[in-house]
């Protein structure tokens, strides 16, 4: 662990059962782990050994300030604790009861420092999970607690106990040597400013940095628990006098903005939108930001023409310095005297990491980026003391039109725009027009304050406005071009690019898709010659109201033509068989597989038929249903005329039988048959379960546990489903 505070950290997990505490740890200076435990059942009591290793430490975990800080801290305050009391404190805990009152004198301690990880993800109030994030950084053995919590522990099982807690501290381990960089720049933010934020949220660090300068510069203290709060805000209110346009169409709709208000509904929640058409570019307005509804489009820089992207540097900080937006409640010199002093740190830092080349001042150059970025965000957070409606959307609004201002200018002079969002625009322009271009935006800048980057783009392949990927270089101002880079979004995000809260789906898609458009790689000789199985792969972990089955499933369907075996090995409106299934765990991964077994051209009451027979997948949860039901019978199906007739049962939920009589008919007509049965029956309903597929339509492998083969081809992978996926995406594309 290269980061300084952490050096003699201990990373730590807490396990608690009725009759068993044990709490694993792992020390990056010695590189070993422990366990200690206390167990009446096996005599095992190293409650003092637990003390002790824990005293004036410091300890990391995952998600532990919202669980296993508080059991510890139970322990300390009461040291003859006995474990299933301790087991009982902690109930409430995993239920989210009443936090504030029971645990008021559990939240913190002074036998120990503790850093939770989950922080540096947290979306909301809930974290990824730690098993999702072992998916995520493809670790090999996804494992859910392997016993129910709230049984006792048998002594055969407290090695499985023992080894399930180890699995814990590795994901963990694995968490914060993948987030080093993270901490790195919470350490020298920490030295700069005397305040400890190595374990929480961006949005929180600029919260914490700007109430320690607030309060020092002011000497207040009261206004933390203030906000603006605004029943009705005119829009008219929130656009600078400047902003105007040069055509008749749009300086109308502005004077019609003008007169409209918007009110927060009862979540507190405002809402206001409007759609332009300009000159064939569709954008829509909104309170948040400015974006096109793109058509899907394939470009490639040619000799004559260029792609470039013009993006607003820190749009939304030099709009609040432009024009001095800051929440009504609080001092406008103190608020931009905060943000114009991280202002120019961040183009100091910059300055100096580029001239030395020194990790030090690209650290510092990234928290103080992470303080602007946060600062605005803060403006829409009713929790933050920043929060202001007005101030928000004085920013937002007066931010989109202003660009749609840049828009009109360029497109008056019949320059084409391509998309446009937030903060940047996309033109196909002749390249003998640049400077032309440059001509018109630099007056923009100056009439807006704001400045432009440039980006040429040498390919850009694009879904829709936030999908999109791009080859893309720079060219400095002695007209030197930089080296090719490659731009991702949406669809296109690599995996190890995404935030580890964004779920683990099938990450060889994308890397076939920039393979094929930016390399011009065919799509099946990426897929066929991959060897990372992880790459296939999907993780999940169900709701608590599901339970997840690996089911062993036979389908049966007839030949058509004898080809394309590896296609679609499951039809879902064919017919399913389970022959067994077995009770998993919440958290799953898996990739789509082939059948175990294929039993070709098998004869079925005369018909031809294949049989595939392999894993499927599915959660399943009890609903409420109508008490009759239909169920398909395998074999026959007849046509006649444009009627496709099959036979039918009905079944009844209720007593588990089948009705007596066999339907042969249309499926709409037992479809009104079975309506009326349950019309008649008072439209009761009966308690039922639903299964849902997790890949509908194909044969799964479960990949909870990493093995080795010595042939790739062993791990049968079905490639059909990634190719045809990948297909999907490409022919949206490619408009087939």
């Amino acid at each position: 662990m290269n980061v300084e505070k952490f050096k003699n950290a201990i990373v730590y997990d807490v396990e608690l059962f009725r009759n068993l505490l044990l709490i694993g740890f792992y020390s990056f200076k010695s590189q070993k782990y422990k366990t200690l435990s206390v167990f009446p059942t096996l005599a095992i009591d190293e409650r003092e050994e637990i003390f002790k290793f824990i005293k004036d430490s410091t300890l990391i975990g995952y998600n532990n300030k919202t669980y296993d800080d508080l059991i510890l801290n139970y322990m300390f305050l009461h040291p003859n604790f006995d474990v299933e009391t301790l087991w009982k404190f902690s109930q409430p805990i995993l239920k989210s009861e009443r936090w504030d009152v029971q645990f008021k004198n559990y939240w913190y301690s002074k036998n120990y420092k503790s850093y939770d990880l989950s922080e540096l993800v947290r979306i909301g109030k809930i974290p990824p999970s730690l098993k999702m994030i072992g998916c995520l950084l493809k670790h090999p053995k996804l494992q859910d607690l392997p016993l129910e919590y709230d049984k006792p522990v048998t002594v055969e099982q407290f090695d499985l106990i023992e080894k399930y807690n180890i699995n814990d501290l590795d994901i963990t381990i694995k968490f914060a040597e993948h987030h080093t960089s993270e901490l790195l720049i919470r350490e020298e933010l920490s030295k700069a400013y005397d305040v400890d934020l190595y374990c929480i949220a961006n949005a929180k660090i600029t919260e914490k940095l700007f109430k320690k300068y607030y309060t020092e510069k002011t000497g207040e203290r009261n206004y933390q628990d203030m906000r603006t709060y605004r029943e009705n805000i005119q829009m008219s209110d929130l656009i600078y006098n400047f902003i105007k346009f040069k055509t008749d169409d749009l300086q109308e709709i502005l004077n019609w903005i003008k007169t409209q208000s918007i009110t927060p509904d009862k979540n507190g929640k405002y809402e206001w939108k409007f759609k332009l058409d300009l000159n064939g570019l569709k954008i829509a307005l909104g309170l948040g930001g400015i974006h096109s509804d793109d058509d899907p489009l394939i470009l490639k820089e040619d000799d004559d023409h260029y792609i470039l992207d013009l993006d607003v540097t820190s749009q939304y900080p030099s709009a609040i310095l432009k024009y001095n937006v800051f929440p009504a409640h609080l001092e406008p010199e103190v608020c931009k005297n905060f943000l114009t002093e991280r202002v120019n740190s961040r183009v100091k830092f910059k300055r100096l990491s580029k001239q030395t080349g020194e990790r030090i001042y690209e650290l510092r150059n990234e928290g103080e980026k992470v303080q602007i970025n946060g600062f605005f965000g803060k403006y829409k957070d009713e929790f933050s003391v920043l929060f202001d409606p007005v101030a928000t959307y004085t920013v937002t609004v007066g931010n989109q039109l202003m660009m749609t201002m840049l828009i009109e200018d360029l497109q008056l002079k019949n320059y084409k725009v391509i998309s446009a969002n937030t903060d940047g625009i996309t033109l196909h322009i002749p390249k003998n027009e640049i400077d032309n271009v440059r001509q018109i935006y630099k007056e923009w800048e100056i009439l807006t304050g704001f400045t432009l980057e440039e980006t040429f783009y040498e390919r850009y392949i694009r879904k829709d406005v936030n999908n999109y990927l791009a080859k893309y270089y720079t060219i400095n101002e002695k007209g030197e071009k930089s080296k090719t880079k490659f731009k991702h979004k949406g669809c296109f995000l690599n995996q190890e690019d995404k935030p580890l809260s964004k779920g683990y789906k099938y990450p060889i898609i994308a890397r076939v898709i920039e393979q094929y458009f930016l390399n011009d790689i065919p799509v099946k000789d990426v897929i066929y010659n991959h060897r990372d199985i992880y790459d296939f792969c999907k993780s999940e972990k169900s709701k608590k109201e599901f339970t997840n089955y690996l089911m062993k499933a036979e389908y049966k369907y007839k030949l058509y033509g004898g080809k394309n075996l590896e296609r679609k090995y499951i039809k879902p409106h064919e017919i399913e068989t389970i022959l067994s299934e077995e009770k998993i765990q919440d958290s799953v991964r898996f990739y789509v597989a082939k059948p175990d077994e294929i039993l070709v051209n098998h004869q079925i009451d005369g018909c031809s038929k294949n049989i595939y027979i392999g894993n499927v997948l599915k959660k399943r949860k009890t609903v409420e249903k109508d008490r009759y039901t239909i169920i398909e019978v395998e074999p026959r199906i007849v046509t006649e005329g444009k009627q496709h007739k099959r036979e039918y049962l009905i079944h009844d939920l209720l007593t588990g039988a089948n009705l007596e009589e066999t339907f042969y008919t249309t499926k709409k007509a037992v479809e009104s048959t079975c309506k009326e049965l349950n019309k008649n029956n008072n439209g009761e309903k009966v308690q039922g379960i639903q299964d849902n597929n997790f890949a509908k339509g194909y044969f799964v492998a479960l990949f909870n546990d990493f093995y080795e083969v010595k042939d790739f081809k062993d791990y049968k992978v079905n490639y059909r489903f990634y190719i045809e996926e990948t297909m999907k995406i490409i022919d949206k594309i490619e408009g087939k």
